[in-house]
């Protein structure tokens, strides 16, 4: 029964515990909130059996029988609408979005008026992916404070100036929705998930960037993703682009060491053949001594035709080392010399294991540029699905490239790779394939178009099914294969078709039984007769070719094998 006593005003304790220390109250319509449970009202029940729990329920020591129960608010206001809308601080602190209600992007701002510092607004959104929810400051700063889209919330508090994000989740992100953002930074020493990644406010993960842009079309024509450091994490990224979209991921390069080139050294000539060569007699012992386990590391040397990219694949002895062929800012070929200026570099790691899913608009691409791409050492590290992805200057740790990618390296390292799975295509331009355990391969149903690649310790192998292109003028070149894989040169599968327009030379181990070019029953190598100095010649420790069983030199070529279709065939190949 209610009371005839007024009701007092609420009473300030210090504590829950002062509270349930104290006598009960006499009569009801009493109040009291302590001061370590911020936010909480507590009113009197007299003769009230609630068990105490010492947050919601309280209990009394002695006085009148009864217990103290919280007075919960439910601050739930209307629904947020289809509109552009203005939000203010009111008794309903608490706005929702339910789903399906968008049907184009929706700007919510929040007012100032009537706002205290302290006072919080919570916005939540059950809506899909299709349609943005942003949420931007009314204060002075103005600026948007968080995007949804997808199901989040993110709760705002007023500072007495500007409304900022407290907290959010789900797919909420702070600042300008990420299919708008064109500038990211990620540093996972002092960057946060936490943060906008943009200049200044750097994500801490790759992770996180890509669970902010998952089930996003970006839009934008180009879009910078900034590596601050090494990042030591496993990579799943989706990456949607729309019509003209450049997307590119910046690594950078750390120079190990630098010289100044001397004489002897060369260029790469399709016609000698020859390969292409670096010295510099000022070093201390060999290259290896001096940079040890940047052995194969980045090379940049200031040419007289510009600023030129090349790898080191491999120490020749006597300050002698073989590098991959050096490539200009515009990806053609650049001519070295005697006092050419260099350094040697390392690049970024970017992720252990690491798989993209890509979709492209026409006319877009993601790129990659100076980073050090997946876990050296592990073959299938690095595994890219669909649109069309670049790699430049980067080294990638085994490389496939699946159906309907085109993958293309420009001026790139592969190590333990790379590999182009069925219905893919990959590109390779002055590259550098490098391993002792693998091949570079085609595999079945792919496509694999090659321009001035190297292959130090391993074998170029092309599998049933697929199409090999050496292009016009330029050449694959293949040096000391992997003796364990077969030893030769260049293995052509049953099924396998080859067209070099260009030229491929190099040799394999001076010991052992192998070819400079096998070729299966049923496999077909074409060369070119329509240009001078395109026969094969690759040198093999037993023999020049072997085609469909039957050895034979460059010199008597061409040759069929009629009783099984294998063939090394002389073609005028009217463009490459």
């Amino acid at each position: 029964m209610a009371s005839n006593y007024p009701r007092r005003p609420a009473v300030i304790r210090t504590s829950v515990a002062n509270i349930e220390s104290s006598p009960g109250e006499l009569h009801d319509q009493q109040h009291v909130t302590p001061l370590d449970k911020s936010g909480r009202v507590y009113t009197w029940i007299p003769a009230g059996t609630d068990t105490p729990d010492s947050v919601t329920v309280l209990d009394a020591s002695g006085g009148a029988s009864g217990v103290w129960r919280d007075v919960p608010y439910y601050d739930r206001g209307t629904d947020l609408t289809d509109a552009a809308e203005t939000l203010y601080v009111s008794g309903e602190q608490w706005r929702h979005l339910a789903a399906g209600t968008l049907t184009a992007d929706r700007t919510k701002t929040l007012s100032t008026t009537q706002a205290r510092a302290g006072h919080h607004v919570l916005i939540s959104s059950a809506e899909g992916t299709a349609y943005a929810l942003t949420i931007v400051n009314g204060g002075a700063g103005a600026g948007t404070l968080a995007t949804l889209r997808g199901p989040g919330y993110a709760l705002c508090v007023f500072n007495g100036t500007n409304w900022v994000v407290q907290q959010f989740g789900g797919a909420a992100t702070t600042g300008a929705s990420a299919a708008a953002q064109t500038t990211w930074y990620i540093n996972p020493s002092t960057g946060s998930d936490a943060a906008t990644g943009a200049s200044g406010a750097p994500l801490r993960s790759a992770g996180e960037f890509f669970r902010r842009i998952r089930g996003v079309t970006i839009t934008a024509a180009t879009v910078d993703v900034y590596i601050q450091g090494a990042l030591a994490e496993a990579i799943d990224g989706d990456i949607r682009l729309g019509t003209a979209v450049a997307m590119t991921f910046h690594g950078t390069r750390t120079t190990v060491l630098s010289g100044t080139l001397t004489s002897g050294t060369r260029n790469w000539d399709i016609a000698t053949p020859q390969d292409g060569r670096v010295i510099d007699s000022a070093l201390g012992t060999s290259w290896t001594a001096s940079l040890g386990a940047n052995i194969n590391g980045l090379m940049s040397i200031t040419t007289a035709g510009g600023a030129a990219t090349c790898w080191i694949a491999a120490d020749l002895g006597s300050k002698t080392a073989r590098v991959s062929n050096p490539q200009l800012a515009d990806y053609s070929s650049a001519t070295i010399a005697s006092g050419n200026a260099y350094t040697v570099s390392t690049l970024t790691a970017f992720g252990t294991d690491v798989t993209m899913n890509v979709q492209c608009g026409h006319d877009s691409y993601v790129a990659f540029v100076d980073l050090n791409i997946g876990t050296a050492g592990s073959a299938h590290a690095v595994e890219v699905i669909g649109g069309n992805v670049n790699f430049i200057t980067c080294q990638v740790n085994g490389l496939d490239v699946f159906g309907n990618t085109t993958g293309s390296g420009l001026g790139s390292k592969y190590v333990d790779g790379p590999r182009s799975q069925r219905g893919a295509s990959m590109n390779s331009y002055n590259d550098l394939a490098l391993s002792t355990s693998s091949s570079a391969q085609c595999r079945v149903g792919a496509q694999f178009y090659a321009s001035n690649l190297l292959c130090q310790g391993m074998q170029y192998l092309a599998q049933p099914a697929s199409e090999t292109i050496i292009a016009t003028d330029a050449w694959l070149a293949v040096y000391s294969p992997n003796a364990a894989a077969s030893g030769n040169g260049f293995d052509v599968l049953t099924g396998a078709t080859v067209r070099c327009v260009g030229r491929v030379f190099g040799s394999t181990t001076a010991t052992g039984s192998n070819s400079g070019i096998f070729v299966d029953a049923g496999g077909f190598f074409a060369y070119n007769t329509s240009a001078a100095n395109r026969l094969p010649a690759i040198t093999g420790a037993t023999n020049d070719t072997k085609i469909g069983g039957t050895v034979k030199t460059y010199a008597q070529l061409p040759y069929v094998d009629t009783t099984n279709g294998g063939g090394i065939g002389g073609t005028t190949f009217p463009r490459g």
